[in-house]
Parts: C-alpha cells; structure tokens; sequence
C-alpha cells in the first residue's frame, strides 16, 4: 500500500475519532456549557456589578471577596439583590464560571447556582458558606473544611495572605487580632504557640525502588505527641532542607511521639529526609 493512501487512512482515523469524542462531550456536558446558561451568566453579572457599585454597610456581608493562589485569584461577587456570581482570573482577563441567587442566615450563605457547581471551582467554594470573622476581617469557609481553615492558621498562612479561603477583599490588609469566630469543637485546636521539634526516625514505606514517574512514601517520627497538642490530621512544616519537602501529616499520636507521612516523587533516593530535622507547627 503507498505512502499517499496510509496517510489518507490516517487522517480519515483521526476524524471518526474526533467526531466521536465530540459527541461524547456533549453527551457529558455539564448544565452550565449551554448558550442559554452563559447568557444567565452575563445578565446577572452586569446587575450585581452596579449594585456594588453602591456603598456597602461595614456590617454587612454582600461585597467582593477573593481567594489568591499561585498563578491568580477566584473573585466571588456577593449582592443582597443580584445573589453572586464567581470570577476566575489566572494571568487572563476574568471568566466568569458560576453565577446565582444567595440567601442568608445567622451562620452563613446558601448558594442558589443558574448552572450547577462543578469540579471546575475551587475547594474554598461551595453551596454552603459560613461566616467566620477574625479580628476585622471577614471569611467565607465551606462547612466541611474548618480542620483545613485551623491547620491554615496554626501554620500562620493567614499572616502571610496566602490562605485557601475567600476573605472580603475589603478586609485583607487589616490586621489579625484575637481568635477567628469558630466552633468549640474546631477552635480548640488553634495554637497559640506553635509546637516544634526534631525527626527521630526516618522509615522508608513500600519495598520498590523509588523511580522518576512513581511516588514514595517516608514514615517520620517526632519528638512530640498528644502532651504538647500534635494530633492526627494535623499538618507539619519540615524545616531547613532544600529538597522541596515542606510538609509532612500526623497519622497517629502517642504520649511523648507522633508519626507522620511524607509522600514525594521519585527523587527520593537523593532527599535530605533524615534524623535530626526540624519540624515545626507553623511555616517560616
């Protein structure tokens, strides 16, 4: 068979295989990949931007929040009248990828959306927001995330503004005072002063060789347990390496040592991961 006919063989294969993914597609589209949806998107935006545009009282809770993140910002639009609607800006102009009505409580914010949520936001979004305040400024944590808002601050992200949570725009700047507004259950695991120590014992996990393409595992062991507050599930920053390991999680707690799990790709065998490092319960 000649070269022409292969290659004309081929390029008939790649369209049915096109075709066919298409069609998959959208049998699979979400409710929001519509032009009807995308129309809702943009007529609600156009209403909640002026009425924000307006003054805002300090107490209440409608205004601009955002949640930065490496490569750019999720900015979420709440209005009383206008419900909400969610930006997403990474290095482009904004995108508007969710939008509905809002309606409150005493606790937090019920979101209503015009096109479904997806997997497509982000972890610090959801149909269900409460109010969390800290000192001055305002939070917006979904319900099922308040471990990950205390292990945040206990790591003192919060101080640095690089929080996984919408805080009021208007409120970022001003400063920390006190305790966030959190439940007894969540707030007794707020530090207030951060716990610290050395690796005792390092325990590589599994029995393969680590490889470029697979992760490995490494089991530490802390000079620290449930005397001085180290509880599982708690996060861990690892100091002084240069290997690109910053965290290790408590698995399980004893009196006086705690056990904690280090996952890394397969640079493993060449990691500065051993006795004598220091851990602590806040980032520097």
């Amino acid at each position: 068979m000649s070269l022409r006919v292969w290659i004309v063989a081929a390029h008939v294969l790649v369209v049915l295989l096109g075709t066919c993914v298409h069609w998959f597609a959208i049998g699979r589209r979400e409710p929001r990949d519509t032009p009807e949806s995308w129309e809702r998107l943009h007529a609600r935006s156009g209403r909640l931007e002026r009425e924000l545009a307006g003054p805002l009282d300090d107490r209440d809770w409608s205004g601009e929040y955002e949640r930065r993140y490496a490569t750019g910002r999720l900015r979420l639009l709440l209005g009383r009248e206008n419900g909400f609607e969610l930006e997403s800006e990474a290095g482009c102009n904004p995108i508007i990828v969710n939008s509905g009505a809002v309606s409150a409580d005493e606790r937090g914010l019920e979101l209503s959306s015009d096109v479904g949520f997806s997997y497509r936001e982000d972890r610090a979004f959801g149909a269900r927001l409460e109010f969390v305040r800290w000192g001055e400024r305002r939070y917006l944590v979904p319900p099922d995330r308040f471990e990950d808002f205390v292990n945040e601050a206990n790591l003192g992200r919060f101080d640095k503004g690089i929080e996984s949570f919408f805080c009021r725009a208007a409120d970022r700047l001003l400063p920390l005072t006190g305790n966030p507004t959190l439940s007894h259950e969540h707030a007794r695991h707020l530090l207030a002063v951060p716990i610290a120590g050395r690796v005792v014992a390092v325990h590589k996990l599994g029995t393969e060789p680590p490889r470029f393409h697979r992760p490995c595992n490494y089991e530490l062991v802390l000079d620290a347990g449930t005397t001085r507050g180290v509880r599982v599930g708690m996060p861990v920053a690892l100091l002084d390496g240069h290997d690109g390991l910053r965290h290790a999680e408590v698995i399980e707690v004893e009196p006086d040592r705690a056990h904690a799990i280090v996952s890394c790709d397969g640079w493993g065998s060449h990691l500065e991961l051993g006795v004598g490092r220091r851990w602590s319960t806040r980032e520097e």
